[in-house]
């Protein structure tokens, strides 16, 4: 692994006062240096990053900790080359709600829509409160069409079918 000069300092000042925790990633360390011999470590105020041609792992020290985790520890975060499932409305499999509880944010949204629609009316173009509502009521449209395909199975009109604000 491509290691800068002060890296070996910077890690051990990012663990001061943290021996346990220095070894831990010590050990991290030799296992990504053997998986992967070409990728590059930089030491940040809150984690160590590991890249290859991007971000793909960090070790860092929690902040917070569960009642749970064990009083010495290193917190490791590594990305994954696929979306994990259920992530939201356009994911592979996506958050199920009853047809109730999607009515009733369809008529919060709705009603909240054409309040900002209404205060729109009284705000100067080109401020900031303006734009701010142009991109809320932008939102709050994207929101009932992905509801409304959600409930009925309807496609979400593309750019070409939206309006101008």
């Amino acid at each position: 692994m491509r290691v800068p000069e002060h890296c070996t300092a910077d890690a051990g000042m990012f663990f001061d006062g943290h021996p346990a925790e220095l070894a831990l990633y010590e050990a991290l360390f030799r296992r990504m240096d053997g998986a992967f011999p070409e990728g590059t470590v930089k030491v940040q105020k809150s984690q160590i990053s590991f890249y290859g041609r991007h971000l793909f792992a960090a070790a860092s020290l929690p902040v917070r900790r569960r009642k749970d985790w064990p009083k010495m520890c290193l917190m490791v975060t590594v990305g994954l080359p696929y979306r994990l499932g259920g992530m939201g409305l356009c994911g592979e499999q996506a958050m199920r709600y009853t047809r109730e509880e999607l009515a009733e944010a369809r008529r919060s949204i709705d009603s909240t829509l054409r309040k900002c629609e209404k205060a729109l009316e009284k705000l100067r173009p080109g401020t900031s409160p303006h734009t701010l509502t142009v991109r809320r009521i932008r939102a709050f449209r994207i929101a009932l069409a992905l509801i409304d395909r959600e409930m009925d199975g309807t496609e979400i009109p593309g750019p070409e079918g939206k309006e101008d604000l």
